[in-house]
């Protein structure tokens, strides 16, 4: 699933940046990924993945 389409990042793009780079903002992800945001409508769902990506990488207690 395309999640921004001004830097054609996908769901796997995004993940994945997380769980490499433990990004945890949109802006920070974006920039692991050589990329920033731009107009800004895939700010909230990438936010969703880069938060439900960190809880996965939190271990349990």
């Amino acid at each position: 699933m395309i999640v921004c389409f001004c830097n054609d990042l996908r769901e796997t793009d995004v993940r994945t940046a997380v769980r490499t780079t433990a990004g945890r903002s949109v802006e920070s992800v974006y920039a692991s990924l050589g990329c920033q945001l731009q107009c800004g409508q895939c700010a909230c769902y990438a936010q969703e993945l880069i938060d439900t990506e960190q809880s996965a990488l939190v271990p349990a207690e």
